[in-house]
């Protein structure tokens, strides 16, 4: 009932954009004056976030487009040029505040809670270019067994981001 081909595709695309390992450095700097016990519910809460984000764009962001007009190959096309810019300026040694946090996003915020949904959720985590993995490869899901696979490698992936933060 797991589609092994889609699956391996769906993971390296989504762990190469939500990769826990890149938001765990700037997770660290928002909670470091929290004591260990709220960094984990610190952590708890990102997860908990991002996989609402998570559902609610796979589930409802293709209705979403197609209220503003906009097809899903636009969308591919507008989402590879945005992963695109990020990847130039990484080859370039430059960051992006979209994928990195602004400089003022990256300064401890006073209340963890709200540091736990943005910048941390929104949008390093469930930024740009997750939303575009997540309607390309939840759009291309169009049998049973592509479809359970998409569901069971998000959760694995919320539960990597889960463990590692």
């Amino acid at each position: 009932m797991i589609d092994a081909a889609f699956g391996l595709r769906y993971f390296g695309a989504i762990f190469a954009i939500m990769n826990p390992l890149v938001v765990l450095p700037l997770f660290l700097a928002l909670t470091a004056g929290l004591t260990p016990a709220d960094q984990r519910r610190a952590g708890l809460a990102v997860t908990f976030y991002s996989a609402v984000m998570c559902a609610a764009v796979a589930i409802g962001g293709a209705a979403i487009l197609t209220f503003f007009g906009i097809g899903i190959e636009d969308f591919r096309v507008a989402g590879g040029l945005v992963l695109a810019g990020i990847a130039l300026s990484m080859l370039n040694g430059t960051g992006n505040p979209v994928h990195e946090g602004a400089p003022g996003e990256t300064t401890a915020a006073p209340d963890p809670a709200v540091t736990a949904f943005y910048p941390l959720t929104f949008p390093m985590v469930v930024g740009p270019g997750t939303i575009t993995t997540l309607l390309v490869f939840a759009h291309e899901a169009g049998t049973v067994a592509e479809r359970v696979t998409f569901w069971a490698v998000t959760a694995a992936m919320l539960a990597l981001l889960g463990l590692v933060l």
